[in-house]
């Protein structure tokens, strides 16, 4: 049970984190941001993702597999907000992090 609270706290904290960085909010070096988004775009909802689409457990590497192309699929839909015409980087961003928000919970 505390393994399941840390990983809510630690996650909420990165996700965080990812959202002040993205809105220039919380100033810092580019690679910190860089890894703070690819985490909060790519491997945080590509694992939340997995883990909702499929509770069997599997090899290693179809893990990895399936967490690459569940992080894939998240940015696609993301980013493709990007296209809705009035949706501007910071809605793109505060979207993402609501997403990231409703998978950890």
């Amino acid at each position: 049970m505390k393994s399941r609270r840390l990983f809510l706290v630690v996650n909420a904290f990165v996700l965080v984190l990812s959202l002040l960085t993205a809105l220039r909010v919380l100033p810092g070096p580019e690679t910190a941001g860089t890894a703070l988004a690819f985490y909060a775009l790519f491997l945080f909802p590509g694992y939340a993702i997995s883990r909702l689409a499929s509770r069997r457990p599997a090899g290693l590497l179809e893990d990895i597999c399936r967490i690459f192309l569940a992080g894939l699929l998240f940015l696609t839909v993301i980013l493709a907000l990007g296209f809705v015409p009035g949706i501007s980087y910071r809605g793109i961003a505060l979207a993402a992090f609501a997403v990231n928000g409703a998978l950890l919970l």
